[in-house]
């Protein structure tokens, strides 16, 4: 979290799941079913028929998908970003012993 004091924050074994949405172009829309059965993004396909509204602020528009963080909390879409061969990951254990992690893909969450 980058904000001194964030609204919400999730305690421990509190979890989260990440979504990806699909708005059907029209009722005969198979692309889904190949989606679901590809690498499409992150997590769980779910898919909004062309008469469903979005479950975000803003519109996803038919026949694209958008991913999204969930939690019992908040709805927040995620957004891939380009990794730096540079950019590594500084982990310290419970026991202080620290280890560097490669980044194999970045992504941002919205907002809350």
């Amino acid at each position: 979290y980058c904000e001194e004091r964030p609204l919400l924050l999730g305690n421990v074994g509190m979890g989260a799941r990440l979504c990806t949405y699909y708005q059907k172009l029209n009722s005969n829309d198979q692309t889904a079913a190949s989606l679901r059965n590809g690498s499409h993004g992150l997590g769980t396909l779910l898919t909004l028929e062309s008469a469903d509204k979005s479950p975000f602020l803003g519109d996803i528009r038919p026949g694209c998908c958008q991913s999204c963080l969930e939690t019992n909390m908040y709805r927040a879409p995620i957004f891939p970003h380009k990794v730096s061969t540079t950019d590594y990951l500084l982990v310290r254990s419970s026991k202080g012993k620290l280890s560097l992690r490669r980044i194999d893909r970045l992504y941002v969450v919205g907002q809350q």
